[in-house]
């Protein structure tokens, strides 16, 4: 990988909240051939606690620790020991969902003094502002945020979905401590023994496709600079009796964009929606706003997911 030559890490960072520490009543059955671990679904609940990793996306290494909350300085707590961990990295890249703790003026501080600039908090009073701010690539530590409906695209999801499997859903934890030392010491054999980048099998050709359709749906230019009437294409305007045809959903792998049809809120007489969104035919609007709120989605997906496999980005 490009990145990983040059030595800039790419970080993917969440927390996992809800870890249940439950005893079950009686001992599990063992492992046969032929036959997979049994446990029982009597159990007894000691507590729940709350994890926050990052999965370093170039070595599939883990880092993470357990936290009482997950408010905006502990969260920048958690960004400031990951910085720390690589001294010497000419640029920070981390991937994350847009909770609105990912944009806490204390997150802002710490990428700042990390980063080397300066940090008005006047000029970054709201958290759009401060999340264009940490977008920004014109410093050292730099923030990807995940479109919405577009978690599958940070990776430490997927090794959460391993510590669920192989841990979690199987072992048995007598209080919340045994349920640390237990995370703690699976993240260290993990790390140690089965740590590798994943390979995505989704090349993301949906999403290219996606992204060039409604590009040309709007008369906006496609990643390959043209729109779909001037490359040839139709190019003409979906048929009103589907109702909304934008994608609300971005596609994910294995699955294409869903659609979403909205109901009839409206009389049929009306011709026209506030502020001029869309014409409401037949009780049904085929909103503008919504399609190219979509194509916005689906754009920052596939380049973040371009950006993450290292592939050809837009």
């Amino acid at each position: 990988m490009a990145l990983a030559k040059a030595g800039i890490p790419v970080f993917c960072v969440d927390e996992k909240t809800g870890m249940q520490a439950l005893e079950r009543e009686t001992p599990g059955s063992p492992t046969r051939p032929g036959r997979p671990r049994r446990h029982d679904h009597r159990y007894r609940r000691h507590g729940s606690t709350l994890f926050v990793g990052a999965f370093q996306v170039h070595s599939g290494k883990v880092w993470g620790r357990f936290v009482d909350s997950r408010d905006g300085p502990t969260f920048a707590a958690f960004i400031r020991e990951v910085c720390e961990s690589v001294p010497g990295a000419p640029a920070i890249h981390f991937v994350m969902d847009q909770l609105s703790t990912h944009s806490t003026p204390e997150l802002c501080e710490v990428v700042a003094e990390f980063s080397g600039v300066s940090c008005d908090p006047k000029k970054l009073e709201t958290p759009r502002l401060r999340k264009a701010w940490l977008r920004d690539t014109n410093k050292r530590v730099v923030f990807h945020y995940t479109p919405l409906r577009g978690s599958w695209l940070d990776q430490i999801e997927i090794w959460f979905s391993t510590l669920s499997r192989k841990l979690l859903q199987l072992e048995s934890f007598t209080s919340l401590v045994d349920l640390q030392t237990k995370v703690y010491e699976f993240v260290e054999y993990y790390n140690r023994h089965s740590a590798h980048p994943f390979r995505w099998t989704y090349t993301g050709g949906v999403c290219r496709r996606e992204v060039a359709l409604q590009a040309g749906r709007e008369g906006v230019a496609s990643p390959g600079g043209k729109t779909r009437a001037e490359s040839g294409g139709a190019g003409r305007a979906p048929c009103p009796r589907r109702g909304i045809e934008g994608r609300v959903s971005p596609p994910r792998p294995g699955r294409p964009a869903r659609r979403v049809e909205a109901r009839a809120a409206r009389p049929a007489r009306e011709e026209a929606s506030e502020g001029g969104c869309g014409a409401w035919v037949g009780g049904r609007a085929f909103a503008g706003v919504w399609r190219r709120r979509t194509w916005h989605a689906t754009h920052e997906a596939w380049s973040l997911f371009a950006f993450c496999s290292q592939t050809k980005p837009l």
